[in-house]
């Protein structure tokens, strides 16, 4: 069955009758935050409350989510939102702030304040959607600036079969459209633009499973100006059928997928396309101008306790020589996991990326290559209610900038020890220390940091403590351009401290403290009055549980 994005209600908790049990949990919480020798980076003072209860009366399964914040502003999105889900059998339906996902390229990671909903009989899959995805922004001077936003209204629906990771086809499609902003009857700027998305997707499932092929492709009708009157453009004409306006792009986004799954060897590959221009209203984000290939094969042997994997990707953008510049990337490399014994596992990798740059005359304006070695012992030892755990990560890079006018060549390495300890009475210590060197051209960084901590619990386990402390410094020796200046270094240091507390009060309530400290401090080396700053955060929350 093709999956319907509305959350998952479940019931828990308490039997009213039979046929009926509720649950949920409810929560506030309050935070407080300080800083010297910088302006506040958080509001000073913040408050939140949340709420998720559910119901199930004889299979028909109800609840409604809601999340306020005290930080609200007129110059971003919301992040308050109020749902409520219902669910009877196949039948779901969400109202309020969902998030739907359609496909890939049409719909997907968008929160839509509004409603859904889906009815999945069997392998049959549909689902309707629609609501506003933006709200109208002003404009505004402050520090924290942000120019005016337009509003934004969508709506789609999704038709389909199958089960996914199984074979499947579903056909999804999406409307959007601006709320123009008018003043004293004229319209002010940003213009409103409307988008129409059409998306089929298909899978294939062979040989009960162990060969899976399935695809997508997304075509995109963006108008960034619905209220224009030009003439249609017959040469971007939606599947060579409608013409289009002269303001509007049509342009494709898709990929395929293969995945041939065996007892000792599996194989993954790929292909993905976003073509130049491809935009929509259904995503937050997107890169367009991209094409990527990608394949990846696996062994296992020896009972699973060797796997090698292998490799490799190309992506390339300028897809249509528009540019003046074509960008493309090969990377490839392997890694190997090995049980040695119960107590020891080894682990190493090897990836190396190829980075050039092109101009329109054929002529490579950039050229880098990547190599980084990874290697990864760990030691795990239990004795009784005592365990030890030793892990080492360490890696070794080499950059080179490859043109032949600026030929030059950094060195990083990089090391992570951690060790773990667990004692009776869950208790846990844990210590990590870290160090980077960076040779690069004219510049020698180096990095050090420590950071332990020790948690336990008391009263019979109702009540926890974490505590974690952490020290990093780094030092930058900057080499003189000029003879007559000497070298430059540059030095900082930071100190941090948490606490992270939790109390299990009666009748299923949870209180919980977390306090956050940083001093940070950066010395020049030039006569420069060092710069230092601190900052403090604490959060109380509690919620009951029911």
């Amino acid at each position: 069955m093709l999956l319907c994005s509305s959350e998952t209600i479940r019931a828990q908790g308490i039997q009213v009758f039979k046929g009926l049990k509720i649950g949920g949990t409810v929560g506030v919480s309050g935070e407080a935050y300080t800083a010297s020798g910088i302006e506040n980076r958080r509001a000073p003072l913040l408050g939140r409350a949340n709420a998720n209860l559910t119901a199930d009366l004889f299979g028909l399964k109800t609840g409604i989510n809601l999340l306020y914040s005290t930080d609200e502003s007129k110059i971003r999105q919301s992040i308050n939102r109020l749902a409520f889900n219902t669910q009877y059998k196949s039948l779901a339906v969400g109202i309020g702030g969902v998030t739907p996902t359609l496909s890939k390229y049409s719909l997907n990671g968008v929160v839509v304040r509004g409603g859904l909903i889906g009815f999945s009989p069997g392998k049959f899959d549909l689902m309707l959607t629609g609501g506003q995805s933006k709200r109208t922004t002003t404009a505004t001077t402050e520090d924290a600036f942000r120019g005016e936003a337009i509003g934004q209204n969508i709506g789609g629906a999704r038709l389909g079969y199958g089960r996914k990771g199984h074979s499947f086809f579903s056909l999804s499609g999406l409307y959007g459209r601006d709320k123009g902003i008018e003043f004293q009857g004229i319209e002010q700027a940003p213009i409103p633009a409307e988008n129409y998305v059409l998306a089929p997707q298909a899978g294939i499932s062979l040989f009960r499973g162990k060969l899976k092929l399935d695809g997508s492709l997304t075509a995109s009708v963006f108008n960034r100006n619905r209220n224009t009157s030009n003439a249609p453009n017959r040469d971007a004409a939606f599947f060579g059928l409608v013409p289009l306006p002269a303001t509007t792009q049509l342009a494709y986004a898709g990929e395929g997928a293969l995945q041939l799954s065996l007892k000792s060897f599996r194989l993954q590959g790929g292909y993905e396309r976003v073509e130049q221009g491809f935009e929509t209203m259904g995503l937050s984000q997107i890169r367009d101008d991209q094409a990527s290939f990608r394949v990846a094969p696996q062994i296992r042997l020896f009972g699973r306790k060797v796997q090698a994997r292998f490799n490799y990707q190309n992506r390339r953008n300028n897809l249509n020589n528009t540019r003046n510049l074509t960008t493309n990337r090969s990377q490839w490399g392997g890694n190997l996991i090995a049980q040695v014994s119960e107590w020891l596992s080894l682990s190493g990798a090897y990836d190396q990326s190829n980075n050039t740059g092109t101009n329109a005359d054929n002529i490579q304006s950039a050229r880098q290559e990547v190599r980084t070695f990874m290697f990864s012992p760990a030691i795990t030892l239990q004795r009784g209610e005592i365990g030890h755990n030793l892990m080492l990560n360490a890696s070794l890079q080499s950059m080179q900038d490859l043109r032949a006018a600026l030929r030059t060549d950094t060195q990083n390495l990089n090391g992570t020890l951690t060790y773990s300890l667990s004692l009776p009475e869950k208790r846990t210590l844990g210590l990590t220390g870290n160090y980077l060197r960076s040779d690069a051209p004219q510049v020698i960084t180096t990095a050090s940091g420590i950071q332990t901590n020790y948690g336990f619990s008391t009263l019979k386990e109702k009540v926890t403590v974490n505590l974690g402390a952490s020290w990093s410094g780094n030092r930058s020796e900057v080499v003189a351009l000029e003879a007559t200046t000497g070298n430059q270094n540059i030095t900082g240091q930071q100190w941090g401290v948490t606490l992270n507390t939790a109390w299990l009060l009666p009748w299923k309530d949870r209180l919980q403290l977390m306090i956050r400290g940083l001093s940070s401090e950066q010395n020049s080396g030039n006569g420069a009055p060092a710069q230092s700053f601190r900052e403090i955060q604490a959060t109380l929350q509690l919620s009951h549980s029911f």
